[in-house]
């Protein structure tokens, strides 16, 4: 494996598990401040990339109520962490 190759692994792997901290970090101040916790699923990230599927699906309806129930930012923890133990 090229050093350029493993810096990006690093910097991707290091943005992803941030990221999921940064994103579980908003909920809980949201909790903390209003007593109200706001689920962020992973459906909601790609409803924000305007992904046409995640905003009005017309097929694959089981697929998208799973997104629906998974925190994106476990999501994003989880692949942060398979990105740093694949290499």
């Amino acid at each position: 494996m090229s050093t350029e190759n493993g810096d990006f692994k690093f910097i991707a792997a290091m943005a992803l598990i941030l990221g999921g901290i940064a994103v579980f970090g908003w909920q809980a101040y949201a909790y903390l401040r209003h007593n109200i916790w706001t689920p962020v699923p992973v459906i909601a990230a790609l409803q924000w990339m305007e992904i046409r599927w995640a905003i009005n699906p017309s097929d694959w309806f089981g697929l998208y109520n799973i997104l629906v129930k998974i925190p994106l930012s476990l999501t994003m923890m989880v692949m942060g962490w398979m990105v740093v133990m694949s290499g």
